[in-house]
């Protein structure tokens, strides 16, 4: 039986935590002091899982900021409401995350525009 998604979605912080402080462990147990860079045995590879792990928990959190945005300027004037379901979550969070904009404040803003809905 698959696990509810609100279940998994809610967890998905508390994994991204577990990853990175096993990462965090890793690499000042083991890599530290062989430098930064994968080839020579360094935390390269660790930091990318840190940085991976922290962007995944992040962005379906900046997902729900741009649909109360969304549901702010929807309501009054058409008085329409939204739910947004875990699975469209995710794939609003996919859809709308762009590494190469990725330090902009809201990535996911194209993907929940009204005209792409």
């Amino acid at each position: 039986m698959a696990a509810p998604t609100w279940l998994l979605t809610a967890l998905t912080p508390i994994a991204a935590g577990l990853i990175t402080g096993t990462m965090i462990t890793a690499i000042r147990k083991v890599h530290l002091e062989k430098g930064p860079w994968a080839t020579n045995g360094g935390y390269e590879y660790n930091l990318t899982l840190i940085a991976a792990m922290l962007t995944l928990a992040e962005i379906e959190q900046i997902v729900d900021l741009q649909m109360e945005d969304l549901r702010k300027r929807l309501a009054p004037d058409r008085q329409i409401t939204t739910e947004l379901s875990g699975p469209a979550r995710e794939l609003i969070a996919r859809q709308g995350y762009d590494p190469v904009v990725a330090w902009m404040a809201r990535p996911t803003a194209v993907a929940t525009e009204p005209s792409r809905l």
